[in-house]
């Protein structure tokens, strides 16, 4: 399956733009991926990608720009102190060329954590049960033992959003006090 020539035309020249070459090209073109919870996931590889960059990609496009801006701070940030997880290539709202914000990012091996559940047998259960709470555990412990500090000040700036635990309480609260009016 193939992206529509629009979308993959425009990265490709976010992509040049970004990279300063003009020349670049796909070795794969974009293509959808599954799993995404909010965001449009696409796979695509370069041929011949600038100096440090990988050639097999993913391309986030997110609905919201100021969710989106929050969350390539947080995925850079725990990227370049060590965690593993994909390094952001390049970002950008819905006005940078491609109509939505997005980030571009290394493609990480392998597959969702949580794959396949689908084709359970009852004599997986257990076993699927009594990995995932440690899976997580130790996933969480390891990200919140990151420096809050390496986003602070970047998240800071962000206004459309909240970024702080009063912040999110004050957004609940006004989102609680605009449903109640509502009529239905």
């Amino acid at each position: 399956m193939t992206v529509d020539t629009g979308i993959a035309e425009r990265l490709i020249g976010v992509l040049r733009s970004a990279t300063g070459t003009p020349g670049l090209e796909y070795e794969r073109r974009p293509e959808p991926m599954r799993g995404g919870f909010w965001a449009e996931l696409f796979a695509f590889s370069l041929a011949n990608p600038p100096a440090g960059w990988p050639g097999e990609l993913v391309a986030r496009l997110m609905p919201d720009p100021g969710s989106a801006r929050k969350e390539t701070i947080v995925q850079r940030a725990v990227a370049a102190a060590g965690f593993p997880t994909p390094f952001v290539r390049a970002a950008g709202g819905p006005d940078d060329g491609l109509g939505a914000a997005f980030m571009v990012m290394d493609r990480a091996p392998g597959g969702p954590a949580l794959s396949g559940l689908d084709g359970l047998s009852p004599a997986t259960v257990p076993r699927l049960l009594r990995q995932i709470p440690d899976l997580l555990a130790t996933s969480m412990a390891r990200l919140h033992a990151l420096d809050p500090d390496l986003v602070r000040g970047e998240l800071e700036q962000v206004r459309d959003v909240p970024v702080t635990v009063p912040g999110l309480l004050a957004a609940l609260a006004r989102f609680a006090g605009e449903f109640a009016e509502r009529t239905w």
